[in-house]
């Protein structure tokens, strides 16, 4: 039974669970024992869990059920997308640390910095927000989510679990377009469908609190999807056939299943979805003096994902 705490309350962190995920989101041969030394030199009740890629599911669960005040993650966006799960609104804070390329929500609220001193940072300094994100058929994400096709192409050829045989036969077999309707009235179709959460979109200071949303064309969807989720996204943004207005709900149906990338996680949908912004949708450690939604970047660096180019520009 996960323990219930405070929404929003000035933060004292005790007990803290660390998982550390594997050497592609950032984890160093030793980053095990150096995260040890720094709970301990932080006076911080902890331990520390390195598990096999394939573990890493089993490892979180375990770590979130054992009720620490925070669950920190050194993995990937789809090892946060399955902390935030766990955890909920009411249960432990969940800290994503930025390990590397592949973390688009941990360096959208810490920045360029690099994981020992954003642990520092938040265990030392942080607060405990509740912060929206997206919901796709009661699946919840806070980075990206990505529908159609290129879903399955090389970005989502590498998770942290292997691919299952249903994968390589739904790539073959799928055909046609997406449709979707933005907020019950505005109707498109696409090779692709890109919604950017709240905590990680362009333009999250203007107030605006739906999805960064993005329709590709095939053209763009084959370029943009070469690469990692970090990459893709700010390749979506340069390749995007249409633009759409802050969207809070949208509908998205094909003539088969849908498949998807939620937090660079495949996953397989209806061949009809429903996407919306969910309220309070996880609790995070975020740096401090930063509200929900604001992101923490170095001094004068742009934030992640920007296009000083301009290209991104509506």
């Amino acid at each position: 039974m996960l323990k219930r705490a405070p929404a929003d309350a000035p933060f004292v962190a005790r007990r803290v669970e660390m998982v550390i995920g594997a050497s592609p989101f950032g984890a160093s041969p030793g980053a095990a024992e150096e995260a040890a030394r720094l709970l301990a030199d932080l006076g911080m009740e902890g331990r520390v869990h390195a598990p096999e890629p394939a573990e890493i599911a089993n490892s979180l669960r375990r770590a979130a059920e054992a009720g620490p005040d925070v669950l920190a993650v050194l993995g990937g966006d789809a090892d946060v997308r399955a902390a935030v799960q766990l955890c909920g609104a009411d249960g432990p804070a969940v800290a994503p640390l930025p390990g590397g390329p592949s973390n688009v929500l941990a360096r959208a609220l810490y920045g360029s910095c690099d994981w020992p001193d954003a642990l520092r940072l938040a265990l030392g300094r942080g607060r405990a927000r509740l912060v929206d994100g997206g919901e796709i058929d009661g699946r919840v994400f806070l980075a990206a989510a990505v529908l159609g096709a290129p879903a399955l192409g090389p970005a989502a050829s590498r998770p942290r679990r292997p691919r299952s045989a249903h994968w390589r036969a739904v790539r073959r077999a799928l055909t046609g377009r997406l449709r979707f309707c933005l907020d019950s009235c505005e109707r498109g179709k696409a090779e692709a469908l890109a919604l950017v959460g709240p905590l990680v979109s362009q333009g999250r200071g203007d107030g605006a609190d739906g999805f960064e949303a993005v329709s590709l064309n095939a053209a763009g969807a084959a370029r943009a999807f070469d690469l990692g989720l970090p990459a893709a996204l700010e390749a979506v943004r340069s390749n995007a056939a249409e633009r759409f207005d802050r969207p809070r709900g949208v509908k998205v149906w094909a003539a088969g299943h849908i498949p998807a990338l939620l937090d660079g996680e495949p996953v397989r949908l209806e061949h009809v979805a429903h996407a919306c912004i969910r309220r309070q949708a996880a609790r995070l450690l975020m740096p401090p003096g930063r509200g929900d939604g604001e992101r923490a970047t170095a001094r004068g660096e742009p934030p992640p994902f920007s296009n000083q180019a301009g290209t991104a520009a509506g």
